[in-house]
């Protein structure tokens, strides 16, 4: 259990986040006239059928990241059945979308993959950081083939040298870092990692990391396997573009795919910052400063990441009504963790 303290500390961090995002969102409907936002609501619902289709593709790419994980899980000899994986998926996403945090789902889902296939919770957590670094990886090729091939547009105006700058830059570091950390075992016998593992007074953690870091590193070492996810990554960012082009139609925009192409990854990059819960506020300013260079309103760009994100709220509240009545599976029993056959406290959400 998480101390007073500690737990203060949490909850005033998500409540400084929180109101950092509401006073950018409050100071950029305050430039907005709010009338043209109801207007652009009024005209997005008059194209209905360009709205339900961005619903569809979100739901699609949903299915795709469950196929992912599901690879992983098999590869790592997790095994869930189809519609175990499903329900523990969209759990997932409905504790993501709703949790200040930002990172509840992961926990949710992996509590339940290490309650219900009887490994250990730090292998469960391990699927999932491989599920989300295969998502990294893909983002990285998009959004560094995007500026190489866009270099002159991107080098047209300040805002989006800036952009492509922070984004690239973002990416490059991401894309090192991952190949330093997984380039070599580094708990092999020998390294340092592993003296301090034997020796140490952190061993415990450092066991805990080791055990981790070779879950990932045993994918690694499975170019099949990271194939076949990257390219599933691949799919999946390109029908989350789809879907703010879907928007943009239904709000009557007209701007060529490869213009979405190259400004909804970098959005979505800079709504990933922790600067605030759900990238709540930067997303919405971003979108705006960055399509009106395009000279697309500040109603209509503030809908068209906008929309897109309330449609994946959508599908999260799907997860909270499967979270209603999901059961966990026969295999475990209720409340044991399958790291020390212990009780399981409640999940902490802050």
């Amino acid at each position: 259990m998480a101390k007073p303290v500690d737990r203060l500390k949490k909850i005033a961090g998500i409540l400084i986040r929180l109101g950092i995002g509401i006073g950018i969102l409050a100071w950029l409907l305050s430039r907005i006239d709010p009338h043209s936002l109801l207007n652009e609501l009024h005209l997005a619902a008059s194209h209905w059928p360009w709205l339900v289709a961005g619903l569809a593709i979100l739901l699609t790419a949903l299915i795709l990241c469950i196929i992912r994980w599901k690879l992983v899980l098999e590869a790592m000899d997790q095994h869930l059945s189809w519609p175990r994986t499903t329900a523990v998926f969209f759990i997932g996403h409905f504790f993501n979308s709703f949790m200040p945090g930002g990172t509840g789902g992961d926990l949710i889902k992996a509590y339940y993959t290490a309650r219900e296939t009887h490994h250990r919770k730090t292998e469960a957590v391990a699927t999932i950081f491989i599920d989300r670094t295969t998502g990294l990886v893909a983002l990285i090729v998009i959004v560094l083939a995007t500026i190489l091939i866009r270099c002159r547009f991107f080098l047209s105006y300040r805002l989006t040298q800036w952009a492509a700058g922070i984004a690239g830059g973002i990416c490059l570091a991401a894309g090192v870092g991952l190949i330093l950390l997984f380039s070599k075992d580094l708990f092999r016998d020998g390294t340092c990692w592993s003296r301090w593992r034997q020796n140490s007074r952190l061993s415990k953690p450092l066991d805990i990391l080791a055990r981790a870091y070779t879950t990932f590193y045993t994918c690694r070492q499975n170019p099949g396997l990271l194939l076949r996810t990257v390219t599933i990554s691949a799919f999946n960012h390109f029908l989350i573009i789809s879907s703010a082009y879907c928007a943009a139609r239904a709000l009557e925009v007209n701007l060529p795919y490869i213009d979405f192409i190259s400004l909804v990854p970098i959005i979505s990059i800079a709504g990933s910052i922790p600067l605030t819960p759900g990238g709540l506020g930067i997303r919405e300013g971003l979108s705006i400063h960055l399509f009106a260079l395009l000279g697309i309103p500040q109603g209509k760009a503030f809908f068209i990441m906008d929309l897109p994100y309330l449609g994946m709220l959508f599908w999260g509240l799907c997860g909270g009504l499967i979270f209603i009545f999901y059961a966990a599976g026969s295999k475990g029993k209720p409340g044991e963790d399958p790291e020390n056959s212990q009780p399981i406290q409640p999940i902490d959400p802050t």
